[in-house]
């Protein structure tokens, strides 16, 4: 009998600090930033690609251009341009804040590059992505990997 009073008391204790719990939310300082990823990324970036050819690992640098355009909320295209490598591809991608800055990824194969792919932007304004692709070099078809560096030059691309 007494094992079946100290099991109620204890039960009971048990009970009462759950009831002790106060409902009420502190206030917390949530920042919501009221413009989205896509429409604060979009724009011209301008930098440098490398493009390594992975059957010898030999790289060449040159000169391009991603193009950010600002499709829906949290939905960017993106469009990788280097006349120097013959390179222009266009592709969908999800967007969102990260550490101050963007990140961007695609995990479907269905787009022009035909692979998955991500990259991101940094709280300084550096822009990287990085993908590999085959490509027609020469008439042969050659798998490269491409790496993207540069800088934002413009909110939206200057029309030719």
């Amino acid at each position: 009998m007494k094992k079946l009073i100290y099991s109620f008391i204890a039960l009971l204790a048990v009970g009462c600090s759950f009831m002790a719990c106060d409902n009420e939310v502190e206030e917390y300082d949530i920042h919501i930033n009221p413009i989205t990823p896509d429409s604060a990324a979009a724009g011209v970036y301008e930098g440098t690609w490398t493009r390594m050819l992975l059957t010898d690992s030999s790289t060449v640098e040159g000169t391009g251009r991603v193009v950010i355009e600002s499709d829906t909320a949290y939905l960017v295209t993106l469009h990788f341009i280097s006349e120097e490598f013959a390179l222009d591809k266009s592709a969908t991608a999800n967007i969102t804040y990260a550490n101050k800055g963007f990140y961007y990824f695609n995990n479907s194969s269905t787009n022009d590059l035909k692979v998955t792919f991500y990259g991101s932007i940094d709280k300084e304004g550096v822009h990287t992505t990085s993908f590999v692709i085959n490509q027609v070099e020469n008439r042969r078809v050659k798998k490269f990997q491409y790496t993207f560096t540069g800088i934002k030059v413009a909110d939206e691309e200057v029309k030719e």
